[in-house]
């Protein structure tokens, strides 16, 4: 039933042909994709991107954890080209959320070349601050690479990361937002996803003293400062 569904969705457009709606079944993962046929008739190669591994999927990176990495499918690590949330309960814990998601984002840039696109709204910068150069090199992450969207409602910033997560140019799009969201609902997160899946862009969406919503996340994380 899941493989039919995934077969359905992608004779729609509605997903790529590879993408799974739930956990598929041990038969269908195993299936083989159909090989590409060159002019002469005989099978061609698929050139895998950047992070893209033998599978053929989006690739993984790994985190260097292995009882995180241990969590994800084939202790892989983070799924790229999928979306990615990090929350809070309370916004005082926003150093925690910030430092997780910038360490998956870390973990990313060392495997895909290109631009970070940083999206934050309004209320994430009176509450959480903006990134800060000499705490991103303390990461990893050179500050020159990342292109900073300070946008003037959720709204915006919504868009400004649908529009990054087409480009897959880019390394990886990040959006951070303060509290409740009203236009960061369900749909709005399925799009983020589907944007990920169809390009190969890993999306990071860091929410701040956040209640746990419905989402479409292929992985959420809740994160607390551990005692001092």
């Amino acid at each position: 039933l899941d493989e039919l569904r995934r077969r359905i969705a992608g004779l729609e457009g509605r997903l790529p042909s590879d993408a799974q709606l739930m956990p598929v079944s041990p038969p269908a993962a195993r299936a083989e994709k159909p090989a590409r046929v060159g002019p002469a008739g005989k099978p061609t190669q698929t050139k895998s991107g950047p992070g893209q591994d033998e599978a053929g999927a989006c690739g993984r990176a790994r985190l260097g954890l292995p009882e995180v990495d241990g969590l994800m499918a084939c202790g892989g690590g983070l799924a790229l080209g999928a979306l990615h949330e990090v929350g809070s309960d309370g916004s005082r814990d926003c150093g925690a959320v910030s430092g997780l998601g910038l360490a998956f984002v870390a973990a990313v840039a060392r495997l895909r070349p290109g631009q970070l696109l940083w999206v934050c709204d309004p209320m994430v910068r009176r509450e959480a601050g903006l990134p800060h150069a000499p705490g991103l090199w303390q990461f990893g992450l050179d500050p020159a690479r990342i292109i900073l969207v300070l946008a003037r409602r959720p709204e915006e910033a919504l868009w400004a990361m649908e529009e990054g997560a087409r480009c897959p140019a880019l390394a990886a799009v990040v959006g951070e937002f303060h509290g409740f969201v009203r236009a960061l609902d369900l749909t709005a997160s399925r799009r983020l996803a589907l944007r990920a899946q169809e390009s190969g862009v890993p999306v990071f969406l860091l929410r701040h003293g956040a209640a746990v919503e419905p989402g479409a996340a292929l992985t959420r994380w809740r994160v607390v400062p551990a005692a001092s």
